[in-house]
């Protein structure tokens, strides 16, 4: 499954465009639409340059998905999820109750999640707010989740982390996923 024009749209809105390198709210030095691998104080990047990092950053969200999923996805779940992995990084995706829930089955309870990953720094932050608030609106778009099969009674999964630390430890895998952008990128 691919990313839909509805998925990288979220992801544009949310990330925006800057050509010159910045420290995103969790102090992570960024460039282009969002794109942290081996970026440093000073960077300067093309249009051309922010949207090739663009799609390398958003092929290695999809093959998370493939590889971490187990279960089917509507095409809204999968842009919402590829949104999702592109801001907090694949192995924060990887070790989420999101995750876990999905896996069983556990549509509803994997939607509520996306509210807990509004915090950089252990600070809840409007933009990230809202950023989740749309994913999970997308990944629940009702006229594809009727067609799914749905889990009865999927047990809700209790995390041990904190609401306070759930982007503050995934800034760290951020910059660890997208180190792993270039061996997947050039694979």
């Amino acid at each position: 499954m691919k990313i839909s024009d509805d998925g990288l749209a979220i992801i544009k809105k949310y990330e925006g465009i800057r050509l010159n390198a910045y420290r995103c709210p969790a102090r992570v030095w960024t460039i282009g639409y969002g794109h942290t691998h081996q970026v440093k104080s000073g960077d300067v990047i093309t249009e051309a340059m922010a949207t090739e990092y663009f799609r390398g950053d958003v092929r290695h969200a999809q093959r998370t998905i493939e590889h971490y999923v187990t279960i089917e996805l509507t095409q809204s779940q999968f842009d919402a999820l590829v949104s999702f992995i592109f801001n907090v990084g694949s192995g924060a995706f990887r070790k989420s109750t999101l995750l876990r829930m999905l896996n069983k089955g556990n549509y509803s309870g994997a939607e509520k999640q996306f509210k807990r990953w509004n915090k950089a720094k252990g600070k809840a932050l409007r933009g990230l707010t809202r950023r989740r608030a749309d994913e999970a609106e997308l990944f629940s778009n009702e006229e594809n989740v009727d067609d799914m099969p749905q889990a009865i009674d999927a047990p809700e999964i209790k995390t041990k982390m904190s609401s306070k630390t759930n982007i503050a430890s995934g800034v760290g895998v951020v910059a660890l996923g997208a180190s792993q952008l270039e061996t997947v990128s050039n694979a």
